[in-house]
Parts: C-alpha cells; sequence; structure tokens
C-alpha cells in the first residue's frame, strides 16, 4: 500500500467536493477507488489505466499533491460520519431514557450517562488539615 503524500502548508481548507472537482475525471475516479481499497495498482486498473502499467501509474497519481489532499478530505469526511457527536448521543441516551418500551434498568443507566455527559455527578472532595511541601536543591 502506498502512503498518501504529506500535507502541504495550511491554507484555506477546501471541501473534498472542492478538491475532487479540481482534478479531471480519471484522477477523480482513481482517488476514489484508492479511498475504497487502498491498493493504488487496483485503483488505477479502476480508472481505466492499463493493466501493464497499472502499478506504475498508480505509483505515479499516489505522489501527486492534488491527489493527496482529495484523499485526505476524503478520509476526514468518512471519518466524520461514523463518529457519534455528542448532540448524537445525548438525543440517543434521551430517547430510551423517555421511552416507556425500554426496560427499567436500561432507561435508568441511560439517565446516569445523559447527567454524566452534561456534567451532573461531579465528584467533589474538601480536603483539610495543613500541607507541608519541603523543596529541596543539589546535595544538601
Amino acid at each position: 500500500m502506498t502512503d498518501i503524500p504529506p500535507s502541504p502548508p495550511k491554507t484555506a481548507e477546501k471541501t473534498a467536493e472542492e478538491l475532487g472537482a479540481a482534478l479531471n475525471p480519471r484522477h477523480r475516479q482513481f482517488a476514489e477507488a484508492y479511498a475504497q481499497c487502498g491498493d493504488a495498482q487496483a485503483a488505477a486498473r479502476a480508472a481505466g489505466y492499463a493493466d501493464g502499467s497499472a502499478k506504475f501509474t498508480g505509483s505515479r497519481l499516489m505522489k501527486r499533491a492534488d491527489i493527496g489532499a482529495y484523499l485526505r478530505a476524503l478520509a476526514a469526511e468518512a471519518s466524520t460520519d461514523r463518529i457519534a457527536t455528542v448532540r448524537e448521543l445525548q438525543e440517543f441516551w434521551t430517547g430510551i431514557m423517555r421511552s416507556a418500551s425500554e426496560e427499567p434498568k436500561d432507561r435508568l443507566k441511560a439517565s446516569e450517562l445523559l447527567g454524566k455527559s452534561f456534567g451532573a455527578f461531579i465528584e467533589r472532595k474538601e480536603h483539610t488539615g495543613g500541607l507541608t511541601i519541603q523543596v529541596v536543591y543539589g546535595d544538601e
């Protein structure tokens, strides 16, 4: 598997759609196939490059900064779609907590998790008494 080229210096972030639109159709097809399979040679074949040159072409295309930027944007979009937001979790727990068809223990656990997400169960301990700190420097 070929590594995605490193990011260039930060400029205005572009969306995957904008980056894909800047590529020619064959390069875009290559990048999208690579994002699916992770194999530059197979992605080159899927984009219509000849079987005999697919390995070389895939390697060459993976070195292009514009294709690398598009691949990073595609990966970022895919990861954000897979990870639930705090808001989604809170809505999910609220739905379970309010559902009469759920078991009482599940409703209770959902209410506990919802409360924790809002910081309702912060444990605070008060310490009384003295505290002595001794700092020793060198060989005293």
